[in-house]
């Protein structure tokens, strides 16, 4: 599947290129650059969901598989293996848990589960039971 949808970008870029080199029309110039573009970004959103369904599919996780693996995450970015998570935790009950180590948390759940938040999902949460439930939501995806 990617690489037909690679032939086909590049069979677009070689006609882009034959057009501007030897028929530079302005109009049809801006339709083809904007034609190609929007071909782009829709190729590549269908690559990138063809290997996350593949990836996810019938691989649902349990919610004691989520919140073991999220504490390893959690151990490892606040460096404290004696860190326990649970459903009501917040910032203020981790001494090491500030903006910086907040971000490292995140970018590193993202990379754990192969999953990546909003900016609105990440405002909305309150505690780690609300990280867990937006974390199974999106693994648990059906593909």
């Amino acid at each position: 599947m990617q690489t037909k949808l690679y032939s086909d970008l590049l069979a677009d870029l070689s006609y882009f290129v034959k057009v501007t080199i030897f028929k530079f029309d302005k109009e049809n110039f801006k339709k083809i650059v904007s034609k190609f573009i929007i071909k782009i970004i829709s190729n590549q959103f269908l690559i990138n969901n063809f290997y996350l369904c593949r990836h996810f599919k019938n691989k649902q996780m349990e919610s004691t598989d989520i919140v073991a693996k999220l504490n390893k995450v959690f151990r490892k970015v606040f460096k404290d293996e004696s860190i326990v998570i649970n459903n009501e935790m917040t910032a203020s009950e981790v001494e090491k848990w500030d903006s910086l180590t907040h971000i490292i948390l995140i970018s590193s759940t993202e990379e754990e589960f192969g999953i990546k938040f909003k900016l609105k999902e990440l405002i909305a949460m309150k505690n780690v039971g609300d990280f867990l439930k937006s974390i199974e939501e999106k693994v648990n995806i059906k593909a």
